[in-house]
């Protein structure tokens, strides 16, 4: 999913993900790790963190740990932050989360149509039940912007 273009990899050595536990989240983690990058993953299912964690070390030679943790809680926030820094430095932040796998499909999308995401932020309307999604993005060109513009328009739920 990643290629050659990401060459700015090659120089990182460790990754946190937020929301790590699924969606978005854990394809970022399973595609940095292939890459031989270590990952702290961060979430609130110490459970499936664990089970992540240790898949991820195993098949792809890594260290990767886990903080468990209810990121919509300041101190939680400020606890992660305090044993982030105790363990290592950090070349790689991706906040993600899903929400009933609508992430997952869009960037499965962009990947497959080799479209590379820089930057992803996402903000929820608790109120009426929606999320703005804003992407930065690399692709090829207008050709390309144009297929993914389509086949984004024939995800459910995205207008």
């Amino acid at each position: 999913m990643f290629d050659k273009k990401l060459s700015i990899l090659k120089k990182c050595e460790n990754a946190v993900i937020t929301g790590a536990s699924s969606g978005i989240g854990l394809e970022y983690a399973k595609q940095l790790a292939s890459k031989k990058i270590n990952l702290i993953l961060i979430a609130r299912r110490k459970e499936r963190l664990e089970e992540i964690c240790q898949e991820l070390s195993n098949t792809f030679d890594i260290s990767a740990s886990f903080i468990s943790a209810d990121l919509s809680k300041k101190e939680e926030i400020q606890r992660v932050c305090q044993e982030i820094q105790k363990r290592s430095s950090v070349d790689i932040l991706i906040k993600a989360f899903d929400r009933s796998s609508l992430l997952k499909d869009i960037t499965s999308l962009l990947f497959n149509e080799k479209g590379h995401v820089h930057a992803l932020e996402t903000k929820v309307n608790k109120q009426d039940n929606t999320a703005h999604i804003t992407l930065s993005i690399e692709i090829d060109g207008l050709t390309s912007l144009s297929q993914i513009l389509s086949k984004l328009q024939q995800i459910p739920n995205i207008y």
